[in-house]
């Protein structure tokens, strides 16, 4: 526990962690309370202001991440590139961040398809979440660069 107290002092450590757990960058320049939980060890809540993290959330995404095996993931990867509507929403989110309404519109679809092509790309880490300083009710979405890197290196690895 003094270790994770010693790690989160430091607010860049903090901040990349909860993006990359949350897939988002909410945390950018935020202020924000910490409050360590004992247990439960692997809760990560966010009320307010306040965080509320278990002192192995970060060593438990380590270890998920370093056991999901590459071929599912570039395979779900594939997969969710694959679809048109997905592969559209993609190449405009090359360009800029978009909020979900304009998206929608953009593509002349409803919200609630718009919603499901979203979450089976934000479930395969594709792309994040964004929430603007100036409207923070609004959520807008972007590309995950990285992602797309870690496909590359996979499909290199594989072929």
């Amino acid at each position: 526990i003094n270790k994770f107290k010693e790690k989160i002092k430091d607010k860049d450590y903090l901040v990349t962690n909860l993006n990359e757990i949350l897939r988002s960058q909410h945390f950018k320049n935020n202020k924000f309370n910490i409050n360590i939980l004992i247990f439960p060890y692997n809760r990560l809540s966010i009320v307010d202001e306040n965080i509320y993290i278990g002192y192995l959330v970060f060593e438990l995404a380590i270890l998920k991440k370093r056991y999901i095996l590459d071929d599912q993931k570039l395979i779900n990867a594939l997969k969710a590139i694959s679809d048109q509507t997905r592969f559209k929403v993609l190449k405009l989110l090359k360009e800029r961040t978009w909020y979900a309404q304009e998206l929608a519109e953009e593509l002349n679809l409803s919200s609630a398809t718009l919603n499901h092509h979203l979450s089976l790309l934000l479930n395969d880490n594709l792309i994040s979440i964004e929430l603007q300083e100036s409207d923070k009710k609004k959520i807008y979405y972007s590309l995950n660069q990285k992602a797309f890197q870690e496909i590359i290196t996979i499909l290199k690895k594989t072929f």
